[in-house]
């Protein structure tokens, strides 16, 4: 994951984020931690790339995962969907994802990942 971040925010290689985001997903579910911490930066990956559908498909996975008791990973995030552009994230997928990660008064438009927050333990 760090690779990936390092791509994304330091470099701009941002084709080169996206394949070392994959690896730390692969590795992140084989080891049951970070998996949607991985998952937000590959939003914030598609979402730099303009891939509408690909960043709607990771939402859905991000939605769909039922974190451990425990799990070592972070809250829900939502900064990748308020930078989105308007019709970018499948209208479906956004009302669903707005019922998942409601806006907060203390969200911010910021191009990096939020303050961490440990995940509720009933997500």
């Amino acid at each position: 994951m760090n690779k990936a971040e390092v791509y994304l925010y330091s470099s701009g290689e941002i084709p080169e984020a996206l394949k070392w985001i994959d690896v730390a997903i692969e590795r992140a579910d084989r080891q049951g931690h970070s998996r949607r911490e991985t998952r937000g930066y590959k939003a914030r990956i598609l979402l730099k790339l303009g891939r509408g559908d690909e960043l709607s498909d990771v939402l859905e996975q991000i939605m769909a995962l039922r974190l451990e008791k425990g799990a070592n990973d972070i809250g829900r995030e939502r900064d990748f969907v308020d930078r989105a552009l308007p019709g970018l994230i499948r209208k479906d997928v956004l009302d669903r994802y707005n019922e998942f990660r409601p806006k907060r008064s203390t969200d911010t438009l910021a191009d990096m990942p939020p303050k961490y927050e440990p995940p509720d333990e009933s997500t």
